[in-house]
């Protein structure tokens, strides 16, 4: 079902962009961290993807993005 959900959100032609800047990347052993901020329809959010390498392959086991707290 996650997959067919991330399907349907990307091949929908009505789907804003999604940009990603100031990623931070950690790696230890066969698993890596993503902290970023995305942009999606004007809105900020700071996401969080983990994901694991199987074989010669980086596969995503999570990800979670909230909005971005205004800075005062």
């Amino acid at each position: 079902k996650v997959l067919a959900s991330y399907r349907g959100i990307m091949s929908n032609p009505e789907q804003p962009p999604v940009t990603c800047h100031d990623e931070e990347v950690v790696i230890t052993g066969d698993v890596a961290r993503v902290i970023c901020v995305e942009r999606v329809a004007g809105a900020q959010l700071i996401a969080t993807n983990m994901f694991l390498r199987v074989g010669a392959d980086w596969r995503m086991i999570h990800h979670h993005a909230s909005l971005l707290p205004a800075m005062r």
